[in-house]
């Protein structure tokens, strides 16, 4: 086989390599956490490089990190989600549904525009 097929080769085995690892989820999309029984979760996705304060119906929980997530398991019911970034001028406020036996995903980005928060919210 000469040079060029043998990099060919390596190109399409590393191109399927990575192709598998997408499909594997190696995106931080597996939570790792199920809602407790007769409870739903929220599940704050941080995707920015900010540190989040986490507001759940007017009550502070704790801080999420960059890059990381952190699930609160509440009732089914609405709830008022306010995120303010550490030390700094961003912030998110909606209401979420909380459905039993769900997780609610609220990914959190900043839109590169106009430096505000850009929330995905799904439910898992």
């Amino acid at each position: 086989m000469n040079k060029i097929g043998a990099w060919m080769r390596g190109t399409i085995i590393a191109l399927w390599a990575a192709g598998i690892l997408l499909l594997a989820g190696c995106d931080n999309d597996d939570y790792k956490h199920d809602p407790s029984p007769g409870q739903g979760s929220i599940i704050v996705d941080n995707r920015s490089w900010d540190v989040i304060h986490v507001y759940i119906s007017g009550y502070y929980t704790n801080d999420v990190g960059d890059y990381d997530y952190e699930a609160y398991d509440r009732d089914p019911g609405v709830y008022r989600v306010v995120l303010d970034q550490k030390g700094g001028s961003r912030s998110y406020s909606h209401d979420v549904d909380v459905i039993e036996g769900k997780r609610t995903v609220l990914k959190v980005y900043v839109d590169e525009l106009y430096w505000e928060y850009d929330v995905a919210v799904f439910y898992d």
